[in-house]
């Protein structure tokens, strides 16, 4: 499922993306709980605020454009950012772990 404001969804459902895979967000929606990816322009930025980053979708896997009109696509947190970002160190860790192991 990937959540966006109306004007994104729409933009995204004419370039062919799945309707029934889009949640639009905006005005009396509530949180974008089930996605997997929220499309981070300037409207869901100001309906979430910090939220965005501190509670839903801390990372971003790309980010387009520059100032107010720049979007971020982030990855949805499930489990709450903090829950996510520690999994992301523990992953991080044991590559590095992996890594350094001899004869591998």
């Amino acid at each position: 499922m990937v959540s966006c404001d109306p004007a994104m969804c729409a933009a995204l459902e004419a370039k062919g993306f799945p309707v029934g895979d889009l949640m639009t967000l905006g005005p009396g929606s509530g949180d974008p709980l089930g996605s997997a990816v929220i499309v981070a322009t300037a409207a869901v930025r100001s309906q979430f605020g910090n939220r965005l980053t501190t509670v839903y979708a801390p990372i971003a896997i790309a980010s387009f454009g520059s100032g107010s009109a720049q979007i971020d696509i982030r990855a949805y947190a499930a489990g709450g950012a903090a829950a996510y970002l520690a999994a992301l160190r523990a992953d991080q860790a044991s590559r590095q772990h992996i890594g350094r192991l001899p004869g591998e």
